[in-house]
């Protein structure tokens, strides 16, 4: 056989191997990063969800101003994770408790009890979206 044709049926012969070793690793990393963006979106809505909880602990302890700093994270954050987040069912749910953020803050403000409605309704919308 010619040297020639050794030439490329060796380089055949090396190009099929590295594709038979990188193609199931290729496949394997893609899922892998897919699996670690939705693990991090759920990390970032369980700690939306705890931000809101404290404000929840904090109005019920008459500690308006804490409550108040907390809610306010917790608008911001999900107003963030609104833009970025994937899930449609949250991104919407987002979406729908977002507008609730001015009488929330106004109730804090007048340090009024009856807020505390408001964030219990808020606590159990994001707590009936089930953990993926």
């Amino acid at each position: 056989m010619p040297a020639r044709k050794k030439l490329i049926l060796w380089s055949i012969a090396f190009v099929a191997a590295f594709l038979v070793g990188f193609l199931p690793r290729y496949v394997e990393v893609r899922q892998l990063r897919r699996d670690l963006a939705a693990a991090r979106q759920q990390a970032d809505f369980v700690a939306l969800r705890d931000l809101l909880a404290q404000a929840y602990l904090e109005v019920t302890q008459n500690n308006f101003g804490t409550a108040g700093r907390y809610t306010t994270q917790f608008f911001d954050q999900a107003q963030e994770l609104a833009r970025t987040l994937g899930d449609r069912d949250r991104k919407r749910l987002l979406e729908e408790i977002l507008p609730a953020r001015d009488a929330v803050t106004a109730g804090l403000a007048k340090a009024d009890p009856a807020v505390v409605s408001a964030l219990q309704d808020l606590l159990r919308r994001l707590y009936a979206v089930p953990a993926r």
